[in-house]
């Protein structure tokens, strides 16, 4: 036992040392990147938390939408959480990177703490902790602000808690599974799907009598009633969310672009994003070794393989919407793909050239994780016009604090607003002239666009919107309206 948590803790310090390096020059970088709209959505939780009410029922973003700023899409603890850290220490992005990177290193004693209770092979959770933090796709989200993160680690925890239970059967183990599970569901609503571990397993001891079934149940699946209750309230709210429907919505016409997008995540995605191609080897050799050691035969690979449908089913559900470029969808998938690589590695381990080769696969891992997903992080290419980059506070300077504006331009409704830390309506092209009125009256005194035909309809309509002046600052035009 002494061993394994000296090994625990060695792994643990040197992943997260590595990792610290390796990304050492983003703490202090801006938010940009793929998926941009996302993570600012996120930071407006926070900064809005952290600058105004702490009412943890009521996220706010900065588009007005039905004449509020309350936009509830996952419970957004971990934004609470660090909006009260921006309160003690001032408002930062370096604050929001920094505690994301401690989350992830929860995230990673989760994996290794999964991994011990899992395995019985004694390095296994040295291997689990390295190979997971660097996925491509951790590496990625280790320091952007996406609940994402939070949800896994806090899954991975429930993991290592339940197997725990599976193996010693400690009850409140079983308690701390499901409490984990729920604020990961709650954080993440995909993670609910782990939920299915607690009754599968109680199903297989059912000859245990009612007592114990009802008891197990209970103390599991009880804290499922919190992601419920939330979602339950929170969905009816998303308008026009494809996330609802899914694959239901496609028609006959999409059915190819399925199939590409299903070939594209599992040639593409699943080797170079999920996996590392650095891990991929392991990864074939512990889905080689399943086989040759038969572990289908064994009740708890039972129980990963029909969790693992289930996230596939989740898949193909969210198909449409995750194609090839919404990556985050994909971290339930992280847990059960990483038993395989460290399964992989474990079983290598016992032959003589096996143990070389392990090390090998291991000690690249961070390297490619970082040549693969660093160009992310490029300036010149943020996701969004690069010139907002570099002219957000000289557009701050002309736009008054308190002033609500209209965006045309920004697809995300979430970048401009974030970038520009200023409230109001977001529209795009085709422009409607009445309804960028209807906003003037609801009390806009800024519309901005960095599109130049947009501007020219705006001042062609000028007296219709009392357009009293324009500025420009790059390729964006500010026009003051009365």
């Amino acid at each position: 036992m002494r061993n394994y948590l000296r090994q625990y803790w060695l792994m643990l310090l040197a992943a997260a040392g590595v990792s610290l390096i390796f990304h050492w020059r983003i703490f202090h970088l801006d938010l940009l990147g793929q998926h941009v709209w996302r993570q600012t959505q996120t930071q407006l939780n926070i900064r809005n938390f952290s600058e105004g009410s702490l009412n943890i029922l009521n996220p706010r973003i900065n588009q007005i939408d039905l004449g509020t700023t309350v936009h509830r899409m996952e419970f957004p603890l971990m934004q609470w959480c660090i909006a009260i850290v921006d309160r003690i220490f001032g408002y930062s992005i370096f604050i929001t990177r920094l505690m994301m990177f401690l989350i992830g290193i929860l995230a990673m004693a989760g994996a290794g703490f999964f991994a011990k209770n899992i395995f019985s092979h004694k390095y296994a959770p040295a291997i689990f902790i390295w190979a997971f933090t660097f996925s491509p796709l951790f590496y990625y989200y280790t320091l952007n602000p996406l609940p994402d993160v939070a949800a896994l680690g806090l899954t991975l925890w429930g993991c290592g808690f339940f197997f725990s239970w599976w193996k010693t059967e400690i009850k409140r183990h079983l308690v701390f599974t499901g409490i984990l599970f729920a604020l990961g569901a709650l954080l993440k609503l995909p993670f609910i799907i782990y939920f299915i571990l607690i009754p599968l397993a109680v199903f297989f001891r059912r000859n245990r009598g009612t007592k114990y079934i009802s008891g197990s149940l209970a103390r599991g699946m009880t804290w499922i009633i919190f992601p419920l209750a939330w979602y339950s309230w929170v969905i009816p709210q998303w308008t026009n969310n494809p996330v609802v429907s899914g694959i239901l919505d496609a028609d006959n016409k999409q059915v190819q672009g399925l199939l590409n997008y299903l070939w594209g995540n599992f040639s593409s995605t699943l080797p170079e994003i999920l996996i590392n191609y650095a891990a991929v080897p392991l990864f074939l050799a512990g889905c080689w070794f399943i086989g040759k050691n038969k572990l289908f035969r064994e009740k708890t690979f039972v129980l990963v393989c029909t969790l693992s449908l289930l996230i596939l089913a989740y898949f193909i559900f969210e198909l449409n919407l995750i194609a090839v470029n919404h990556d985050y969808y994909l971290f339930p998938f992280l847990p059960m793909i990483f038993l395989i690589v460290t399964y992989g590695a474990t079983q290598l381990l016992k032959v003589k050239p096996g143990n070389y080769f392990v090390i090998f696969c291991l000690w690249a891992c961070p390297f490619a994780a970082y040549l693969r997903m660093d160009n992310r992080w490029d300036i010149q290419k943020p996701g969004f016009n690069k010139e907002l980059l570099f002219q957000a506070e000289n557009l701050k300077k002309i736009i008054p604090e308190n002033d609500s504006i209209i965006t045309i331009g920004d697809q995300s409704a979430n970048i401009w607003f974030y970038y520009l830390d200023r409230k109001g309506w977001s529209y795009n092209e085709p422009l409607n002239v009445d309804y960028i009125g209807d906003r003037i009256r609801d009390g806009a005194k800024i519309i901005i666009t960095d599109s130049k035909s947009a501007g020219d309809t705006i001042l062609a309509h000028a007296k219709q919107l009392n357009a009293s002046g324009i500025m420009k600052i790059g390729s964006f035009q500010v026009i003051s309206v009365k």
